[in-house]
């Protein structure tokens, strides 16, 4: 990241927020309970 210029860090800035945004909203929140349910004892 020494090399980039300020557009570069701010993409990669903004892809990490959405990927945090979507794993905590969706994944977190959806997923995993379901495949909790699904799963049943062989998930724990």
């Amino acid at each position: 990241m020494l090399a980039s210029d300020l557009r570069t860090i701010g993409q990669v800035g903004s892809t990490v927020c959405i990927g945090l945004l979507l794993d905590t909203l969706i994944v977190r929140s959806f997923i995993v309970p379901s495949l909790v349910r699904i799963y049943g004892p062989w998930f724990w």
